[in-house]
């Protein structure tokens, strides 16, 4: 991706979220239209199949940009879904939903993000994928601590539906782990820059917040796990662009997406923890934004997989893989230059 292509999304999702309201709780936002009819959500697809072309770097840019304002969307199951059925079919701006693979229970399908507003669920199992057409489902709504869907999906007749014989469940449950990491990460880099606005500018005894040794060492805290979670995230997307995408039958590019999402969520829980600390009450007001962060935190860090979850399935593929796998994918960090 050009840096080019960087900054005219990342000025495009500035420019939708200056009209983002929040919704209600379960409620699609308003600006959801915008992003579909900008083609966001068909990043990764091709143009002869209704796609927006680009690549992943560009699709992680968007997902994190829209969590770096505080704007929850379907967009991480949505865009890996049809990067996945891009492929090979045509795609709409239907949204899409993805089903976790530990939440398939006896054809029941639980804790599906978005899933009253999906069109379609697809479920990862093992070496296929099968569709189900939400419509002839019941839903059972819930939210979580973000006040987003999590629904429970009832297919009329089971998990059915079409069967993809040519994607296999294991890329998409991975390549949904890498954009809900690129989703923490720019929610926790939000969280992260506004909370060194705020102790910058609020004074205390004559002199900013910042001045305090201890403010400034959780501040420092604070920056050290954006930068790690931000070193996993983009090893993990340059090792699936240099193997040649998303495949989970791949020990280095598996390993690398799962070291990524545990490094995230792993960060996501100190970002927010140190956030409300230096914050006080302020953090919590319904006008200030810092509880829209911290709220999204918490809720995806467990989404899609928990961390220990996906620190199973590394320690697994660390196990099988042996030396290169443990070495030149977990303890390969090169942190930014620009750590200031």
């Amino acid at each position: 991706m050009s840096a080019d292509n960087e900054s005219a999304l990342k000025d495009l999702i500035a420019a939708i979220a200056e009209e983002h309201v929040e919704p209600e709780p379960g409620e699609l936002p308003a600006v959801w239209a915008a992003v579909a009819e900008a083609g966001l959500t068909r990043i990764g697809v091709p143009e002869e199949n209704g796609g927006s072309d680009g690549d992943l770097g560009d699709l992680l840019v968007v997902v994190g940009e829209l969590a770096r304002h505080g704007i929850g969307t379907p967009i991480v199951a949505c865009a890996a879904a049809n990067v996945l059925l891009g492929r090979h079919h045509e795609i709409d701006n239907a949204i899409r939903g993805v089903a976790a693979p530990g939440g398939v229970d006896r054809d029941v399908l639980r804790d599906v993000p978005w899933g009253r507003h999906a069109a379609e669920v697809l479920v990862p199992l093992r070496d296929r994928v099968r569709i189900v057409d939400v419509e002839h489902a019941a839903v059972e709504e819930d939210v979580d601590l973000a006040d987003e869907p999590r629904d429970t999906v009832r297919p009329d007749g089971g998990v059915g539906g079409a069967r993809l014989d040519e994607a296999r469940g294991s890329d998409l449950t991975l390549l949904v782990g890498l954009l809900r990491a690129g989703a923490l990460l720019g929610t926790l880099t939000g969280a992260y820059d506004l909370t060194r606005t705020y102790v910058a500018e609020r004074e205390q005894f004559g002199a900013p917040l910042v001045r305090l040794p201890a403010v400034a060492t959780q501040l420092a805290t604070m920056r050290t796990a954006q930068i790690t979670a931000s070193t996993a995230v983009r090893r993990a997307a340059e090792i699936v662009d240099e193997r040649g995408g998303v495949d989970a039958g791949d020990a280095t590019v598996a390993a690398a997406v799962a070291a990524a999402r545990i490094s995230t969520a792993s960060a996501a829980g100190d970002v927010a923890r140190i956030a409300h600390q230096l914050h006080g009450a302020m953090g919590i007001t319904q006008e200030y934004p810092l509880h829209r962060l911290t709220r999204r935190l918490w809720a995806w860090r467990d989404t899609d997989g928990t961390e220990s979850e996906w620190s199973a399935r590394l320690g697994t593929l660390c196990l099988d893989g042996g030396e290169a796998v443990l070495w030149d994918v977990v303890t390969a960090s090169v942190p930014p230059r620009d750590v200031a």
